[in-house]
């Protein structure tokens, strides 16, 4: 798990340096930024395997890449085939298939960043559809819990999908009172 930064690809013995700089996060059973593709992909990680297998999923099985994985050094290598179809490699040379070493990120790192914010924009993007899904619409701009005489929203859509931002964000929405405005002094 962790974020990593493209540091050198080689595919069939020659430098890719189109990879270079690319980030790539793995967590929770995810692996995203792997440019073009927008959609996280999934991995299954066999370390009993000798060497170590790793095999990345897109959404809905199209593509399987199955890849070899060692870490030393604080680097992580991926050897993996170029061609989908094809079976993992046997062992870490690149003469028929994409070799790549990443580094890990650091918080300094604005790749970093950049992978940081595309993870935290894709799940805004995903509980606003599950919001979506439970409530057959996208929340309102805004929202009281009780109806307003005034007619003034006291909340914005922000908090109407903290329940659908997982166990950290229904976290956060048990906190708010949805009867006081966002600027009160007891919801700061």
């Amino acid at each position: 798990n962790g974020s990593w930064i493209v540091e050198s690809a080689e595919v069939n013995g020659k430098s890719d340096d189109k990879m270079i700089g690319e980030p790539l996060v793995f967590a929770e059973g995810k692996v995203t930024g792997m440019a073009p593709y927008p959609v996280p992909y999934t991995y299954t990680v066999n370390a009993a395997d000798d060497p170590k297998s790793i095999d990345i999923i897109s959404p809905g099985k199209v593509i399987i890449l199955s890849a070899l994985y060692k870490i030393e050094d604080e680097k992580l290598h991926l050897v993996l085939s170029k061609d989908p179809k094809q079976r993992r490699p046997n062992g870490f040379d690149a003469k028929n298939a994409a070799l790549i070493t990443l580094r890990r990120a650091t918080e300094d790192d604005t790749l970093y960043s950049r992978a940081q914010s595309q993870m935290k924009l894709r799940e805004i993007g995903a509980s606003l559809i599950g919001y979506h899904d439970m409530n057959k619409g996208f929340p309102p701009a805004g929202f009281s819990a009780k109806d307003d005489p005034d007619g003034k929203p006291l909340l914005s859509w922000r908090v109407a999908i903290l329940p659908y931002l997982g166990k950290e964000g229904e976290d956060l929405y048990k906190e708010f009172d949805l009867d006081k405005p966002w600027d009160d002094d007891q919801t700061k």
